[in-house]
């Protein structure tokens, strides 16, 4: 089967039978969100990995998509690491997460002579991290205007830092996203709707509704015609 990933988040499904007393077989649900960024392929060998009662997840009801719960995402941005020694944002704009008094703004400590030379930032408490630049993650752009003043776009497609910075370039903006304020980081830093992987995939020729790719977003459900 053909995968269009590496299509970022994915969702699993484990389902668990035990016997209760004068019931017999139960079977039980449980839906985990996965923040990783594969290919559905290799999110299907990741989910069946884990258990012999794993997979990507099966939705059998609208309460079950309702519930599901996916807003965590890390996303990159303009800030890569110089001489192994000293961080610096792609554009000439963006506050100083050298200085003694921002220490706070990383979500972990980084080594020097360590290969992450690359920051990406996570949604959930909107600090930094330093990871691998080979990495996939979505990825924030920041565009300027004539007025000089300016906007970040979120592109929900997990690519690597250098091929995230070349998107933003051929796609009407700037470069990869760089905050002078902490105004910009909070505002922009927040819940986002982005595709997940689920178990549903097209099979043969069938083109009924189970035969689609579904993406759930943090908020709705669309169906896709894209072939897995």
């Amino acid at each position: 089967m053909k995968s269009s990933g590496p299509f970022l988040v994915l969702l699993f499904l484990l389902s668990l039978s035990s016997t209760a007393s004068g019931l017999g077989s139960v079977v039980q649900r449980n839906y985990f969100y996965i923040s990783e960024y594969l290919t559905w392929k290799d999110a299907q060998s990741y989910c069946r990995s884990l258990t012999p009662d794993t997979d990507l997840a099966t939705i059998f009801t609208q309460s079950d998509a309702n519930s599901l719960n996916m807003v965590v995402y890390h996303a990159w941005t303009g800030l890569y690491k110089i001489d192994n020694s000293y961080w610096a944002w792609t554009t000439s704009y963006g506050f100083d997460v050298n200085a003694d008094d921002n220490q706070y703004r990383w979500g972990e400590s980084w080594t020097p002579s360590d290969d992450n030379n690359c920051a990406i930032v996570y949604h959930n408490n909107q600090k930094f991290y330093a990871r691998h630049c080979n990495g996939n993650y979505f990825f924030f752009c920041i565009e300027y205007t004539i007025y000089g003043t300016y906007k970040y776009m979120f592109i929900p497609q997990a690519m690597s830092w250098s091929k995230a910075r070349q998107y933003c370039q051929s796609n009407g903006a700037r470069d990869l996203a760089s905050f002078p304020y902490n105004s910009d980081l909070y505002s922009t830093v927040i819940n986002r709707d982005f595709p997940v992987w689920t178990g549903l995939y097209r099979k043969g020729k069938d083109h009924t509704i189970s035969s689609y790719k579904l993406l759930i977003y943090s908020n709705h459900i669309h169906k896709s015609g894209e072939r897995s």
